[in-house]
């Protein structure tokens, strides 16, 4: 079966929810240069692969992103703009090499987790090429996660923890109760993209369990879980997902959810009457601005955490992130009650 190597991260089928986003963050020089060293070393692992499946592989990338050589413009900046602020806390003795580790790690975790993601779920096609590239990926993550640890000092038990909570949880992953446990289990589904954070925080501060700027990067991207279930409800109907979106229903909502999956699965597409339904009371039960509500005040967290460790640059990006889910909970069309 052919399936599409675009991104699922564009969208396709506007809804009403696809609007709500970030903020947009204002671009400096020193971040945009970082984005295209991200880029360059996937390209460079790209390369690892043999001719003819490298330029093959380049290709696949640059449709699945929609973006001909940058891939990384489809990750919100705080998720690896984190590696150029928090480079001035950093002690001098192997600076330069440690920036390379874990910008070379970081890259390869964000790479990992969209490609996985979407290799399990069916909508990137398996192949030997797309399989080998996840290989040399997975190699290079693992490889320069551990020289890492070798750098700042610190046995490679940190890393391989991440490893496992990453595996693990993205294996069979439970049911889960409530918005609580929903989040601590996402958090650990991108435990690759927190591993490198914690080890900066060992470098920096010599802290062994979750430092501020592992702090700051798992909260930005559980906000960034809760936006995309928002944006993703009409998928996520479809797929059969309960989602945070779903968590948040009360009981009559569910029930609304259900009619409107059963009706949709059965014509092949949105049944509009059950979905517009459900879009009212997504927007007037009080569920919208919930999430909407636990967004902002976890970004607000995110960002003063940064500020008070002098990462002023991250705090404005935050910041910048924040006023954009300030203002779709602004909205005259959401109801706060609940």
């Amino acid at each position: 079966m052919k399936t599409s190597t675009e991104s699922p991260l564009l969208i396709k089928v506007h809804t009403e929810f696809n609007s709500i986003d970030f903020g947009v963050i204002e671009p400096v020089a020193e971040v945009a240069r970082l984005q295209g060293e991200l880029n360059r070393i996937l390209a460079d692992s790209v390369a690892n692969l043999p001719e003819p499946l490298a330029q093959e592989a380049h290709s696949i990338l640059n449709s699945y992103s929609g973006r001909n050589g940058d891939f990384f413009s489809l990750f919100y900046v705080p998720i690896w703009s984190f590696l150029h602020w928090s480079a001035a806390s950093m002690s001098i003795a192997g600076k330069a090499e440690i920036l390379l580790t874990t910008r070379t790690a970081q890259a390869m975790s964000l790479f990992l987790h969209l490609w996985d993601d979407h290799l399990c779920d069916g909508q990137l096609s398996i192949d030997i090429l797309r399989l080998q590239l996840r290989t040399l990926a997975w190699q290079r993550y693992t490889s320069s996660s551990y020289q890492l640890c070798d750098l700042v000092g610190v046995d490679h038990q940190i890393a391989n923890e991440h490893i496992t909570q990453y595996l693990t949880s993205q294996h069979g992953a439970a049911a889960v109760a409530d918005l609580d446990e929903y989040c601590r289990l996402f958090a650990d589904q991108v435990a690759i993209w927190t591993a490198i954070p914690r080890l900066l925080d060992y470098s920096i501060s010599g802290a062994t369990v979750e430092g501020p700027l592992q702090s700051v990067i798992k909260l930005f991207a559980i906000c960034w879980r809760l936006v995309d279930d928002i944006q993703d409800v009409d998928l996520d109907l479809m797929a059969g997902k309960q989602t945070a979106v779903w968590i948040e229903l009360d009981q009559t909502g569910r029930q609304c959810w259900d009619e409107c999956q059963s009706r949709s699965l059965a014509v092949g597409s949105l049944e509009q009457n059950t979905w517009q339904e459900l879009c009212r009371v997504i927007k007037h039960s009080g569920c919208l601005a919930r999430l909407l509500s636990r967004i902002e005040e976890t970004l607000l967290t995110s960002s003063q955490v940064a500020a008070d460790n002098g990462w002023q640059g991250l705090a404005r990006e935050l910041e910048q992130s924040r006023r954009g889910i300030s203002r779709a909970l602004a909205s005259k069309s959401i109801n706060r009650r609940g």
